[in-house]
């Protein structure tokens, strides 16, 4: 392992990092392993007795400490010394294992940066307190396991054994003499063959000839499930079934925990929360009861219940220490994750990266870290981890990190560093799931769009879930999409839509923004053909996937068009009464500029009384006061200006309308009250056409009654934009009627 490597994790743990340059026996001949350090650490040591076909041994940890090279080490030798065994243990842990030949006892001496481990044969055994091997994780077995009082070191080591993909297995004590009965025995050989050799278990007989044989054939189920040999859901039942028949057997409470622990592990929260909450009832004191505690905080979350979580969290925080805390603050920081508080997140799972360096070599931890600092926005941070801090694991978690370092590269513009990392998943030996992926990606780096379409169209035609073959024509439509092709991007999110709910959702979620932006571009080009076209291909989509905004555009264009029914029947679907008020405004304003009073009156009928904000209330004053306006009652219309954004517009309105009942009242005679329309039409009609008429008609009115003074005021008032041949014929009038117009307006239409 590089200096590069110790140097950053020196940075994420906070203390210095040690190399370990080289380990040999004793150069004199004496029984005697000489550990080599570029830094002086202080080592644990513990001597464990023979156990089978186990050897006696003796185990050095180096904290803070890595190999100079990634690859483990086995030394032949000699005397005392049957071989040594170098390897990293974790993230910040190297172990070296000197197995002996014979019994011996042993003598630790520091030499500087050098760790001397001396060996004195002895008659006996060694003097070492029998403890189970830490590199199983196998919790030791407690009085608590029959339901006495607690053990404390169940606090202080996980009793958990962490497998791929985020799955646990809490692991039994195969010393127990339960397991060695006729049943139990054979499945029992097979764990233990399992955390020696790994692999794949053999599958086990269905139904187990002992409540013992069927927890560990439960085990050997999750195992085999990990490794995708075994149906997940099976495990689950496999565990319910073996807890069923267990009642005072010492695994019973393990067989309980089980069963959240697989629950939650298929992200099966209410399911998790039942069990975790049965084994707190049934086994409260138990040495496993805080782990139960945790599982109930990560069933909370799994249920998108946050706060209930961080108070389940925060009980069992109280009191936890060694693995159990570090599990604690790891499960803090994943609700922060699904919080999407992706900065609290960082910082938690920093923390945990220094307080707890074991945890941090678990299967997915990396993976877990690196994705949290790049959605925090430290992606330069997660990808000098990926990059720098590879540790030896299995080929399939190595691909994930592969993907995600690719992701990352992809992201900074380093499409050869992408490139790089995706083609190493390719050359594993990995599920298939994970090639694929690799080749999602890698059709990215295609030039030619049409040739990652090509690429993407060309995996989906191969025999894959439905499901994946609908994500990977979403991919493809998302490409053509960009590329300006929307009518080829829809047909191919048509076609994902038919294959798996999952690739459907996704589709429909693409095809909602797809159809909304292509709405928008054609309305704000006004192209009211193209939005009558695209509704007309795309009714059924467009009614359920757009939002108001984009149906109004579309009702707005089909009643430019003439076709106000299908304007009303796209914005109000559900019918008036039960229409959202937006729609019900918009159907109304459609309604009102087709002319249909009936439908524009349903619309508002009882709109006055749902609670809207104040844009809406707003608009709602405009369609009221042309309702209105439409059914001959101008003076409602009135008291809407000033409040409706749309005044000016609303003013011109109110002045033709207005207009339009003074001539009515001159030709019936009623020539007072055709003065005062025509006075109510010039006092609010903006500048033009309607304003100029509404004074000619007062004029003319002047005229009639022979009162010069009126008819000068309102020519004055109608020659301000009136043509020359307008104030004309005005002013001959004026004249024929002898008439003294004296004002200087009416003097410059005399002199033209």
């Amino acid at each position: 392992m590089s200096h590069a490597l110790c140097a950053l994790l020196a940075l994420v743990s906070g203390a210095s990092a040690a190399v370990i340059e080289r380990v040999e026996l004793d150069a004199l001949g004496r029984e005697a392993v000489h550990i080599a350090l570029s830094a002086a650490v202080t080592p644990v040591v513990r001597h464990l007795p023979a156990r089978g076909d186990t050897p006696e041994r003796v185990v050095v940890d180096l904290p803070q400490s890595t190999l100079a090279s990634k690859r483990s080490q086995v030394l032949a030798g000699r005397g005392a010394v049957a071989r040594v065994r170098v390897g990293q243990f974790a993230v910040h842990t190297a172990r070296v294992v000197i197995e002996l030949a014979r019994s011996a006892r042993h003598a630790i001496r520091t030499e500087g940066t050098t760790v001397v481990v001396e060996l004195v044969s002895t008659a006996g055994t060694s003097d070492a307190a029998p403890v189970p091997p830490r590199e199983a994780r196998v919790p030791q077995p407690s009085p608590a396991a029959s339901g006495s009082a607690p053990d404390d070191r169940a606090t202080a080591l996980s009793p958990f054994i962490a497998l791929e993909g985020g799955a646990r297995l809490l692991w039994p004590n195969l010393d127990d003499p339960a397991f060695a009965e006729p049943f139990a025995r054979p499945l029992r050989d097979l764990l233990a063959r399992w955390r020696a050799e790994g692999g794949v278990p053999p599958a086990v007989p269905p139904v187990p000839g002992s409540p013992a044989a069927a927890l560990l054939a439960a085990d050997l189920q999750l195992l085999r499930a990990v490794d995708g040999a075994d149906e997940p859901l099976a495990v689950l039942a496999a565990y319910e079934s073996a807890g069923r028949m267990l009642d005072r057997h010492p695994e019973a409470a393990r067989a309980a925990l089980m069963q959240g622990v697989v629950a939650e592990w298929l992200g099966m929260g209410p399911e998790a929360s039942a069990a975790y909450a049965r084994m707190l009832e049934r086994f409260p004191e138990h040495a496993l009861t805080p782990w139960a505690r945790l599982g109930l905080a990560a069933a909370l979350r799994l249920r998108r219940r946050p706060r209930e979580a961080h108070a389940a969290l925060d009980a069992v925080l109280a009191t936890a220490r060694g693995a159990l805390r570090c599990a604690a603050l790891r499960e803090r920081g994943r609700i922060a994750r699904a919080e999407t508080d992706w900065t609290r997140a960082a910082g938690i799972f920093r923390d945990l990266a220094r307080q707890c360096p074991d945890l941090m070599a678990e299967p997915g931890m990396l993976h877990e870290l690196a994705e949290t600092l790049a959605a925090s926005g430290a992606r330069a941070e997660a990808r000098q981890l990926l990059v720098t801090l590879r540790l030896p694991r299995s080929r399939e978690e190595e691909s994930r990190l592969d993907l995600l370092l690719g992701d990352l590269a992809y992201e900074a513009g380093d499409n050869e560093g992408a490139r790089a990392a995706w083609d190493r998943v390719l050359g594993r030996k990995v599920p298939p799931r994970l090639r694929l992926e690799a080749d999602r990606r890698l059709a990215k780096l295609e030039a030619d769009p049409r040739r990652q379409v090509e690429r993407l169209l060309t995996l989906a035609a191969e025999p894959l879930p439905a499901d994946t073959r609908a994500e990977l024509l979403v991919d493809a439509a998302e490409i053509r999409a960009a590329s300006g092709a929307t009518d080829e991007a829809l047909a191919l999110l048509e076609q994902a839509t038919r294959l798996g709910p999952a690739g459907a959702a996704r589709a429909d979620a693409r095809r909602a923004t797809l159809l909304g932006e292509t709405i928008r571009r054609l309305y704000a080009a006004q192209d009211w053909p193209g939005l009558v076209t695209l509704y007309a291909a795309r009714t059924t989509a467009i009614r359920s996937l757009v939002g108001h905004a984009e149906r109004r555009a579309i009702a707005e264009a089909l009643t430019r068009l003439g076709l106000q029914t299908a304007a009303m029947e796209l914005i109000a679907p559900l019918g008036m009464a039960t229409a959202p008020p937006e729609a019900r405004l918009t159907a109304a304003e459609q309604a009102l500029a087709a002319g249909d009073v009936t439908l524009a009156r349903t619309a508002l009928s009882g709109l006055e009384r749902t609670a809207i904000d104040t844009t809406l209330a707003a608009r709602a004053v405009c369609a009221r006061a042309r309702l209105a306006l439409a059914e001959g009652d101008p003076v409602v219309s009135a008291n809407a200006l000033g409040v409706c954004p749309e005044s000016g517009a609303l003013a011109g309105e109110l002045a033709r309308s207005w207009y339009a009942r003074g001539e009515a009242a001159a030709q019936a005679g009623a020539l007072d009250e055709a003065a005062q329309a025509w006075e109510r039409a010039l006092a609010i009609a903006p500048e033009g056409a309607t304003r100029r008429a509404a004074a000619l008609g007062l004029a003319r009115l002047a005229l009639a009654r022979g009162d010069a003074v009126a008819a000068a005021r309102a020519l004055d008032e109608a020659a301000r934009e009136a043509s020359p041949l307008i104030r004309r014929a005005v002013a001959a009038l004026v004249t024929a009627s002898s008439l003294a117009v004296t004002t200087p307006a009416s003097e410059g239409t005399h002199a033209q």
